[in-house]
C-alpha cells in the first residue's frame, strides 16, 4: 500500500455524511421540467480559499452524469461565462437566466453556494468542513425546481485521553494530513455524491434521477416510500 492510498483511506474512514434538516419538498415543478441537460456554476463563495470554488464546481459533473444529466462541460462554460461577463460568482449569479439559456442551451442552471470550505482548529485536534447548498433552477421559467443542503467534514471527535502523548501524536498526525494533503478536494467529491445521488436516504429532498438514467421517474420520493 503505498502513502497515496493509505492517506485516501484516513479521509474517507474519518468522512462524516451531513443530514438534512429541511422539510419534504413538492417534486410537482421538478416533474414537470423535466431538466435534461444542467449548467454548474458557483454563484456565491463564503470562503477565503481560492481553492474551493474549483474543487466544488469540478466535483459535481460526474454524480450529476451519473444521475442522468448531461451536463455542460465546465471548462468550456468557464471560458464563456467570462467572456459574457461572469468573472466570479456574484457576476454569475447576475447573468439572466434567458441569456444563459441563449449561451448553452441548457434546460437547467444548478447554482451552487459554498456554504463552508476550511480547517477548524479546536484545542489538540483539527478537522476540514465542506459545506454546499446546491439550487436547481428552470431557465426557461425561472422557478427554483429543487434546493438542497449538504456537508462532509473529516472531524473524528478526538477526546483528550489520560495518556497526553497517544493523544498529541493522533492531533499531530491529523494536523498534518489537513495540511499536506488537499482535505478540502476529497472532501468536495465525497459530498457532491452525497448530494447529487438519487434517493440518497440521508438528504430529505434528494435530487431526481434524470431522464438520461435507467431509473427515471422510479424515485422512492415520487411512489411516497
Amino acid at each position: 500500500m503505498n502513502i497515496r492510498t493509505l492517506i485516501i483511506g484516513l479521509v474517507t474512514v474519518f468522512t462524516l455524511a451531513g443530514c438534512s434538516t429541511q422539510e419534504r419538498m413538492d417534486y410537482t415543478d421538478f416533474t414537470n421540467s423535466t431538466p435534461r441537460s444542467i449548467l454548474v456554476v458557483v454563484s456565491q463563495a463564503d470562503t477565503e480559499d481560492e481553492t474551493a470554488v474549483p474543487s466544488v464546481i469540478s466535483s459535481a459533473s460526474l454524480p450529476l452524469s451519473e444521475a442522468g444529466y448531461y451536463v455542460i462541460p465546465v471548462t468550456s462554460a468557464n471560458d464563456t461565462l467570462v467572456r459574457n461577463g461572469g468573472r466570479d460568482p456574484v457576476s454569475i449569479r447576475n447573468i439572466p437566466h434567458k441569456k444563459l439559456k441563449e449561451l448553452f442551451g441548457a434546460d437547467a442552471v444548478m447554482y451552487l453556494t459554498i456554504n463552508d470550505y476550511k480547517a477548524y482548529y479546536i484545542l489538540l485536534d483539527s478537522y476540514f468542513m465542506v459545506s454546499v447548498t446546491a439550487e436547481l433552477v428552470d431557465l426557461s421559467t425561472g422557478k427554483t425546481i429543487w434546493k438542497e443542503t449538504s456537508e462532509e467534514s473529516n472531524e473524528s471527535g478526538l477526546l483528550l485521553s489520560t495518556d497526553i502523548v497517544s493523544t498529541l501524536v493522533s492531533a499531530l498526525i491529523r494536523h498534518g494530513l489537513n495540511e499536506l494533503m488537499d482535505v478540502g478536494n476529497y472532501l468536495s467529491v465525497s459530498n457532491s455524491y452525497n448530494l447529487f445521488t438519487p434517493d440518497n436516504s440521508y438528504l430529505t429532498n434528494p435530487i431526481l434521477n434524470g431522464p438520461h438514467s435507467p431509473n427515471y421517474r422510479k424515485d422512492k420520493v415520487l411512489s411516497g416510500k
